[in-house]
């Protein structure tokens, strides 16, 4: 689905802190930020990272296969 080897399911604060965190520290790593959310998205807007507009539990269930999916996946989402 996604060429993103990180997906950060949630941007809020914590998601946000860890999009900032990889993108400073791995900037050739591909990364995916997944938030209901298009305020929390708009604050990622400034990194170099993909964002999708999505509720992160849906996201995941259409879109995580067993055979391919990202390298990680950070949840970030208060549960």
């Amino acid at each position: 689905m996604n060429s993103a080897e990180v997906w950060i399911i949630g941007g809020g604060r914590f998601g946000r802190r860890s999009a900032e965190t990889l993108a400073r520290r791995r900037p050739q790593t591909g990364l995916l930020v997944v938030d209901n959310d298009p305020a929390a998205l708009a604050e990622v807007n400034h990194l170099r990272v993909k964002t999708v507009q999505d509720d992160g539990i849906h996201f995941l269930a259409r879109n995580l296969e067993s055979d391919g999916g990202p390298e990680w996946i950070i949840p970030c989402v208060p549960v």
